[in-house]
């Protein structure tokens, strides 16, 4: 078995309305026995997007565990950037990154380092230690 723990949180009723019965998803947590195990699972986790909207695990979403600073920083990025360039905002073993090109990418650790990087032109490097470290 891979897994060494699991355990659900459980589902709040999110409406304000006794009447109404919708609820948040199930949440499973689930922690690995090895990194190898849950960096080979976060990798294949396109393969669920790939599924038929019919298939019982089309709508399972894996994410990867962050600290609320992280958290934060990952969202803000996603947001300031437009639509089509949200894909360059992603997170590894907790971290967030801005990709820059092939084999490029940039440690964010706080939000200024994003609005240096969008002051910029969005493919250039010009970081100079404060924060944001070329990777």
């Amino acid at each position: 078995m891979y897994i060494e723990n699991a355990h659900r949180i459980r589902v709040k009723n999110v409406n304000k309305f006794k009447h109404e019965t919708k609820t948040r998803p199930a949440v499973l947590i689930a922690r690995f026995y090895s990194c190898c195990t849950c960096r080979e699972l976060l990798n294949a986790k396109y393969l669920l997007y790939d599924m038929a909207e019919t298939h019982p695990y089309s709508q399972v979403l894996i994410t990867e565990d962050h600290s609320r600073h992280n958290e934060f920083l990952f969202f803000y990025a996603r947001a300031k950037l437009p639509r089509n360039e949200r894909h360059h905002i992603y997170s590894k073993n907790g971290r967030v990154y801005y990709y820059v090109e092939h084999n490029q990418r940039i440690l964010l650790t706080k939000s200024a380092d994003l609005d240096v990087i969008l002051a910029e032109h969005p493919k250039q490097n010009v970081f100079s230690g404060d924060g944001a470290e070329l990777v």
